[in-house]
């Protein structure tokens, strides 16, 4: 009996830290340059990255991405076309498209169960960003620091139904737009 309640606790532990999942802070790996990111979770202490695939191409249209058990790719779509993005993640794909056309402060992501939408708070600065849909629960990332895009928080609130996918799809779209190409 002692043997099954052990087990059952691992599995349902296991299964936690799984869905549990989330992201507290990201910073730039380097003072310099905006290519390579450090992803920390606050509550497992774990570090994970947000890097270029191709740094040396300087191609920013393909990104890759871990923390603990999570990691996957976040793609342009198109070519040449940054209003349409998709994030393959562990086990989920998450389509991201801007709302409105060439306007890249306000984003809906979606994927086979789920639409939210997320945007900029301001739409002449891109150092705050937040989650539109509340029934999900509240999701904001700002800017550390006003004016220094290096440094970004993240206040994660948000309903077990949103994956670890979308919410990185959700920090990749406020750095990627926060910040300069270099």
């Amino acid at each position: 009996m002692i043997r099954i309640f052990k087990i059952l606790i691992f599995l349902f532990w296991g299964q936690m830290t799984l869905i549990g999942q989330s992201i507290s802070s990201v910073h730039t790996r380097w003072d310099d340059s905006f290519r390579e990111w450090i992803l920390y979770n606050a509550d497992t202490e774990e570090e994970g990255t947000l890097e270029l695939r191709w740094k040396l191409n300087n191609d920013w249209s393909k990104w890759d991405y871990s923390l603990g058990e999570e990691g996957g790719s976040i793609d342009m779509k198109w070519r040449d076309n940054p209003e349409e993005w998709e994030i393959r993640g562990y086990d989920d794909m998450i389509y991201a498209r801007t709302v409105w056309p060439r306007d890249l402060s306000s984003w809906r992501l979606k994927n086979d169960e789920i639409t939210i939408l997320f945007e900029s708070r301001y739409s002449s600065r891109a150092d705050e960003w937040r989650l539109k849909t509340p029934h999900y629960g509240e999701f904001i990332i700002h800017t550390e620091y006003e004016g220094d895009p290096r440094d970004w928080v993240i206040v994660d609130n948000l309903s077990d139904k949103i994956s670890f996918s979308m919410k990185m799809a959700m920090v990749f779209l406020a750095i990627h737009h926060g910040t300069p190409h270099n």
